[in-house]
Order: structure tokens, then C-alpha cells, then sequence
């Protein structure tokens, strides 16, 4: 690792840089191409620079596209800056700090750059930007500290890629693949097992297979049931990937089932509660585009009735409850049904004991945040 200290600000010329390109870009007619020039003294290899530097771009009515390709013209100089300050391999696992730059302050100023340029990509469409730079974002903080990671399959589909969606969303939903751990560190942010299960390896005609965290995951889960359901069409894997969404926040689907003139038009400015309507309202925001096609709706509609069913969450069994609240809860974890103690003795012994504390952790600390719990005390 590199040796050197991080300024705390921008030194008199950086500063006036940073300056010239607020002006270039406040006038009516925003001067881009001039603004660019100043670009390399702005940053100028000081970590510093790179937040005054966003804010100075950070200007209301800017042409979207515009803004988009004078933020990549930056990304260069930042790397520099970063490189400058934690040594040249920094970008890769050799570095103690790949992975862990939400955790720096030094960095966050890069990571917030990216972030820009993810949400300007996704603002005017430009998908392979979007994921692009979202895979860089995650790579460089593996604990999606942005939640980013939502947004990530939505992107993937806009672009035609469902198979690649949905082993987007498995990489973090799986908690029983090798590479998964108890801290949710999930590998390369996601993007470590890019093509783990073909279109083959899995099996519409059956329930899904896995035992999947839904709790504070249903952006993700109800991605997968869309992904799942643009590979195979309407079938039992795709209902069942839709039936743990409904588990996750049945707000969701409430949602779907009315016209979609009425869904959210901007993001949820209101306390977004795991499972509530206000995280609801957000997914549907920014999934809206995906989800408006008819055929989608309609096969939202038709099984509606049907994934407020629970399925037995013995991997072995995964048999759907005849009758709705048929099925009895695991009273540790409040997330895991079961048709019988049979199964539940057998999905204790092949892995829920572990996974039954943690859940029961989330839940508890879901609950003290809805009561206020104060943080610090």
C-alpha cells in the first residue's frame, strides 16, 4: 500500500478549477466542452478534490446525456487520485483496501462519483453504463454499503439479460452456496458468479430449490421471480419465485394488481421499513418500465391468490399449503413455515439452525429501528 497522505481539501488552484467549472456549467446554455479542460486540474491526483468536485456538477437542469459523458471524462483523474494515494494495485485483491473503500473516508468521494454516473446512465437509458459502472462500485465495496445492488438485475434485464439477472440476485439471495457467509459479505459485491446456472441447470416445472434470505431482500427476490418469468414464461418455478416475494412484502403485489397509471411516479422520500409499503413503492418506481407489459401483469393477476399460499421451506418437501395459514412458523426465526415436524427437523439439521439466528437477529433489530430505537445507546 501506498505510503502517501490523503489531503483534507483541494489546494488554492484545484479549488479555483473546481470554480471555473461550477461557472461553465451554471450558464443557460451549460458550456461542456470547456468545462472538460478543467477537468484534470479540478481533481489534480488529491481524493480531496472529488467531492467538491461532484457538487460542482451537482446542477439542476443539466442535459442528462451531457452530464453523463463529462462525469465518465473524470473517472480517469479519480482513478489517479486513488491510485496515488493506496499504490497501483489498489483495483485489485492484492490490496488491502479492495473491497473496503465505503469503509475509508479517503474513498467515499470516489464511490459517490460512480454512484452519479450509475444513476444518470439509468436516467436516460443507457443500460451497459449502468452496470458497468455499478460492477466497478461493488467490486470496490463488496458489503454494498449504497444498496446499489437492487438496482444492478433491473439494469440486466433492460438489456435483454434474464439469466444473468437472476444469478445476480442468487449470489446475494443463496444461503446455501459455498461463498456465502453470515455477515452477508458477498463476494465481488455479486458479480463473482456471473454464470452459475445456465437455463438448463434449472428446472421450471419445479418449486425453487434454495432456501433464500427474504427478509430486507424482496427488491431482489421479486427481480428473480421477474427474471425467472421471462426465461420460462408462467410455470412453478417462476410462481414460487413470486410466492417468496409476496413473503418478503406483499405491498408489492398489491401494487401490481392496480393499474399502473397509479404507481409511484419518483422515488419514496418516506422511512422505508423492511416489508412495508413505502420500500414497496420504491421497487415499484424503479422497476415500473419492466413490469408494465401485459403479459407480465397478467400473469401477476392469475396467480395472485395463489403465492399468498406458503410453501414448506424444507428444501426436500417445498409442497404448498392446500389452504391458506395451513402451514405452522418456526417460532425462532418467524420466517420458515413447515407442513410437519418432519421437515423441520430435517431443514434444522441441514442448515437452519444457523440460518434461524440470523434471521431472528434482523428481526429484532427491525423491530427496535420501527420503535425508534436510538443508535448509540
Amino acid at each position: 500500500m501506498s505510503t502517501a497522505v490523503a489531503a483534507t481539501a483541494p489546494n488554492p488552484p484545484q479549488s479555483r478549477a473546481i470554480n471555473e467549472i461550477k461557472r461553465l456549467l451554471s450558464r443557460p446554455e451549460p458550456d461542456f466542452a470547456t468545462a472538460k479542460t478543467w477537468v484534470a486540474r479540478a481533481i489534480g491526483g488529491n481524493v480531496a478534490c472529488l467531492e467538491p468536485f461532484r457538487n460542482a456538477v451537482a446542477r439542476k437542469g443539466l442535459p442528462e446525456k451531457q452530464k453523463l459523458d463529462f462525469l465518465i471524462e473524470a473517472v480517469p483523474e479519480a482513478d489517479a487520485a486513488i491510485v496515488r494515494l493506496y499504490g497501483k494495485d489498489c483495483f485489485t485483491p492484492a490490496s488491502e483496501v479492495y473491497g473496503h473503500f465505503w469503509r475509508l473516508a479517503e474513498t467515499r468521494g470516489f464511490v459517490r462519483l460512480l454512484l452519479d454516473i450509475v444513476f444518470c446512465a439509468a436516467d436516460v437509458g443507457d443500460w451497459e453504463t449502468a452496470v458497468q459502472y455499478s460492477k466497478r462500485i461493488l467490486q470496490m465495496n463488496h458489503g454494498d454499503n449504497n444498496g446499489i445492488r437492487d438496482r444492478v438485475p433491473l439494469f440486466m434485464l433492460h438489456l435483454g439479460r434474464p439469466l444473468d439477472a437472476l444469478n445476480f440476485c442468487l449470489s446475494w439471495l443463496d444461503t446455501t452456496h459455498d461463498k456465502y457467509d453470515n455477515s452477508r459479505y458477498c463476494p465481488l459485491g455479486g458479480f463473482a458468479d456471473e454464470r452459475r446456472y445456465t437455463k438448463e441447470d434449472l428446472d421450471p416445472s419445479k418449486p425453487l430449490q434454495l432456501k433464500v434470505q427474504n427478509l430486507g431482500h424482496a427488491s431482489l427476490i421479486f427481480t428473480s421471480a421477474l427474471a425467472c418469468y421471462k426465461i420460462y414464461g408462467p410455470c412453478t418455478l417462476s410462481t414460487s419465485w413470486l410466492r417468496e416475494g409476496f413473503m418478503a412484502n406483499s405491498h408489492v403485489v398489491n401494487l401490481l394488481l392496480t393499474d399502473s397509471s397509479t404507481w409511484p411516479s419518483g422515488p419514496n422520500q418516506n422511512p422505508r421499513g423492511l416489508g412495508s409499503e413505502p420500500e414497496a413503492m420504491d421497487y415499484i418506481f424503479f422497476s415500473r418500465q419492466l413490469w408494465q407489459d401485459e403479459d407480465s401483469l397478467k400473469w401477476v393477476r392469475d396467480c395472485a391468490a395463489e403465492v399468498q399460499k406458503r410453501e414448506c421451506s424444507a428444501r426436500e418437501c417445498r409442497k404448498v399449503e392446500a389452504e391458506k395459514g395451513e402451514y405452522k412458523m418456526c417460532s425462532g426465526c418467524r420466517a420458515s413455515w413447515y407442513c410437519g415436524t418432519d421437515c423441520q427437523a430435517a431443514d434444522w439439521k441441514s442448515g437452519h439452525k444457523r440460518r434461524c439466528k440470523e434471521e431472528r437477529n434482523i428481526r429484532e433489530l427491525t423491530e427496535q429501528m420501527g420503535k425508534g430505537m436510538q443508535w448509540g445507546k
